[in-house]
């Protein structure tokens, strides 16, 4: 999938607190990082989404909008959300949540684990550039796991990386 453009999607998803159909051209001119998940109410998915929530502004600082995708239904994330931390849940989140309850965003992307019927969580890629663009959309990278975001401007890298469950600043590009 790396030389393909990134597939489009339209979709329900939770966004601040609410169903909102969301495309992927909904984001024509800013980076997006479209990262999948395995399934809701898990235990260490919630520290990566909620961290990568709060950094919401440093990301659109950049001209860059995070979405989360799994599995599961907008009912589903809609629980999560509603669920209190200390329950494993989400609480209040800056991102949106997709529903892929069809499995078809994931198997586009080419993530889903077709025996589980999830999303993997593999490692990430390591290539420097991702030469995608969907009408306008700029430089669109997905990744298989949550280990850390690589948002790419044409040779720069994005200056945060996930350093254990939270985000800190790179020191040098890559």
């Amino acid at each position: 999938h790396v030389e393909k453009p990134a597939p489009d999607f339209k979709a329900t998803a939770m966004v601040d607190g609410a169903f909102k159909e969301v495309k992927l051209s909904d984001y024509k001119g800013k980076y997006v990082v479209l990262f999948f998940y395995p399934l809701d109410f898990t235990f260490v998915c919630p520290t990566e989404i909620i961290a990568s929530s709060n950094h919401t502004e440093d990301f659109r600082k950049l001209g860059c909008e995070v979405l989360g995708v799994s599995v599961d239904s907008q009912f589903t994330h809609l629980a999560w959300i509603n669920t209190p931390k200390k329950e494993v849940g989400l609480g209040s989140l800056n991102i949106p949540l997709r529903a892929d309850a069809t499995r078809h965003l994931s198997e586009d992307y080419g993530v889903l684990k077709t025996d589980e019927g999830i999303a993997y969580r593999a490692k990430p890629w390591n290539q420097s550039w991702y030469p995608s663009t969907v009408d306008g959309v700029k430089k669109t990278w997905y990744i298989y796991t949550m280990e850390y975001y690589m948002v790419l401007k044409r040779t720069k890298s994005c200056p945060l990386q996930q350093h254990g469950w939270s985000w800190r600043p790179l020191s040098s590009a890559n």
